[in-house]
């Protein structure tokens, strides 16, 4: 499936504001990559958290967190330092991603928000392959670009 745009939808705020309150991260602070995987350790979404951390702290120049929701995530020691974490259940159900993006929610996503909580660009699809951590990164870039405070 191909990336949506979106036009800043605040549809998440809450989701922003309840993991501020948690101390997980700070509005303002850094562009957000939220991951909806399958259950860890699926190999696949393994590989491309672990690639994409990678490509993250190799690109220095955009400051990002990674917050994933999948069961058994916490399981894992993420190799990111605090730049991974995962999401409490219960500050995000996966019902509310889907209610959200309707139609477009398939087994996995990417939703992609600026500081400030407004999402900006989506991926849904059956499998997560490490070969789209590039096109993350690129739309993260853009997104820096046209966010620069």
């Amino acid at each position: 499936m191909t990336w949506i745009h979106f036009s800043g939808e605040r549809d998440f705020l809450d989701v922003f504001l309840a993991c501020e309150r948690q101390k997980l991260l700070r509005l303002g602070d850094a562009h957000l990559i939220l991951l909806q995987a399958h259950p860890f350790p699926c190999t696949q979404c393994s590989s491309f958290l672990s690639h994409l951390i990678d490509c993250l702290e190799a690109a220095g120049d955009i400051r990002a967190r990674v917050l994933v929701v999948s069961a058994g995530f916490e399981r894992l020691t993420p190799q990111g330092g605090n730049a991974v974490l995962s999401l409490p259940e219960q500050l995000l159900p996966v019902e509310q991603v889907r209610a959200s993006l309707g139609n477009f929610f398939s087994q996995t996503s990417v939703l992609l928000f600026d500081p400030y909580g407004s999402l900006w660009f989506a991926w849904s699809g059956e499998e997560l392959a490490v070969d789209r951590v590039q096109e993350v990164l690129r739309w993260l870039t853009y997104l820096d670009i046209q966010c620069p405070e």
